[in-house]
């Protein structure tokens, strides 16, 4: 019985090491992000904010609504080095115990960005905001990064430099589409629009956190 208890505490730790880890790397993050665009009058930036409406839950680390599209930044902490092998599309980490595979932090926010536009369809939202919606994942300047990384993937006090590199090499089609929603959007109305989405801001509970420790009988 002991052995069990020592293991489901050490299994415990690790869980809250990594929930504290990434709640660091989310504001690590946050602070980059906010030193651009703390007190810019061209984005509306909502940090931190899950969204909930009838079955629809959503969790955002870093979202941000310009006149023109709107960028998803998720940060994503990894204690070790990270390895991207091209060959097979597929992202490994390196271990104690070798090299091991993790999911691709991709898929997860291609999945967030549908419930995100689902949300917005659902809620009547949809019509504040553009309707182009990409994504970057920010890793922690401090991770070691073995192999080129694909282009969703950025160190996070570098994300400004990727966005200036796609500004510059926007292509024409993509360049007309930006203006004409900018025309369309103006600062007032996304501004409305993140208002209603902060209305629906359902912070996690304890009851959030004991499950994801698989703790839920604890009361």
């Amino acid at each position: 019985m002991t052995k069990y208890i020592l293991q489901k505490r050490k299994k415990y730790l690790i869980e809250i090491y990594k929930i504290e880890k990434g709640w660091k790397n989310e504001k690590e993050a946050a602070y980059y992000i906010d030193t651009y665009y703390k007190d810019s009058k061209k984005v509306i930036v909502l940090h931190d904010i899950r969204l909930r409406y009838e079955d629809i839950t959503v969790q955002i680390d870093h979202l941000l609504i310009f006149r023109t599209d709107i960028v998803i930044l998720e940060s994503k902490y990894f204690s070790s080095t990270l390895i991207y092998d091209n060959k097979n599309d597929s992202f490994n980490i390196k271990t104690q115990k070798g090299i091991k595979g993790i999911p691709d932090p991709r898929k997860q926010v291609e999945r967030q960005i549908i419930n995100f536009r689902n949300l917005l369809e659902r809620t009547k939202l949809k019509v504040f905001f553009p309707p182009e919606i990409s994504f970057y994942i920010l890793v922690s300047p401090n991770v070691y990064l073995k192999t080129q990384m694909p282009d969703k993937i950025v160190k996070a006090d570098k994300f400004i430099d990727k966005f200036r590199e796609e500004d510059e090499n926007i292509s024409l089609i993509k360049g007309l589409q930006r203006v004409k929603n900018y025309m369309s959007y103006s600062f007032d109305k996304i501004l409305y629009g993140a208002e209603q989405l902060k209305a629906l801001h359902t912070p996690l509970s304890i009851d959030d956190y004991l499950q994801k420790l698989k703790l839920g009988w604890v009361k």
